[in-house]
C-alpha cells in the first residue's frame, strides 16, 4: 500500500489506531486495563467520527482528559480514605501537642496555662491526672489540702 493511500484510510477513521498523538500503550498505568482504554477510544472515534487530523486531535485530546478525570477520582478517594482513616491518630496526636503547649505556659503564667488547658478535654484529663498524683503526695506528706490550696491562689510550685 502507497503511503497516500494508508495517509487516506487513517484520515478518514478506517485504521484504528494509527494516529502517532494517541498511544494507548503509554497511556495505560500498570494497575489500569488497556482493554478499557481501548473501549473507549472506539467509542469515542464511533461517536464521532473524525473527516480530519484536527477533529480526531481533539477526540484523542477528549479520551486523554477523561482517562485523567478518571484517575484523579481514583487518587481523591484513596487520599479522602486516608484521611478518614487516620483523622482519630491526628486529632489525638494534636491533642497531646496542645497539652504539652499549655503546660509548657504555666512557666510564663500559672493562671494562663491553666486556663488555656481547660479549653480541651485533653487538657482537663491531663489536669484531674495531676490533681490525682497531687492528691496522693499530700496524703502521704500529711498535708491533706495544703498543695492544692496553694495552686489554686497562683502560687508556683515545682513538683
Amino acid at each position: 500500500m502507497h503511503q497516500r493511500n494508508r495517509n487516506a484510510q487513517i484520515l478518514h477513521g478506517e485504521i484504528a489506531y494509527a494516529s502517532p498523538t494517541f498511544d494507548r500503550v503509554r497511556l495505560t498505568l500498570p494497575n489500569e486495563d488497556a482493554a478499557e482504554h481501548r473501549r473507549l477510544y472506539d467509542e469515542w472515534m464511533a461517536a464521532y467520527p473524525c473527516r480530519g487530523p484536527i477533529e480526531r486531535g481533539f477526540a484523542e485530546q477528549a479520551v486523554v482528559a477523561l482517562l485523567d478525570k478518571r484517575r484523579i477520582e481514583r487518587v481523591r478517594t484513596t487520599v479522602r480514605t486516608e484521611r478518614v482513616r487516620t483523622a482519630v491518630l491526628d486529632f489525638e496526636r494534636w491533642q497531646e501537642d496542645e497539652v504539652a503547649r499549655c503546660v509548657d505556659l504555666f512557666n510564663e503564667s500559672c493562671a494562663y496555662g491553666l486556663r488555656h488547658l481547660l479549653r480541651s478535654a485533653a487538657g482537663c484529663r491531663w489536669a484531674i491526672a495531676e490533681w490525682e498524683k497531687l492528691e496522693k503526695k499530700e496524703t502521704i506528706a500529711g498535708l491533706p489540702g495544703q498543695i492544692s490550696e496553694q495552686i489554686v491562689h497562683g502560687v508556683r510550685i515545682t513538683w
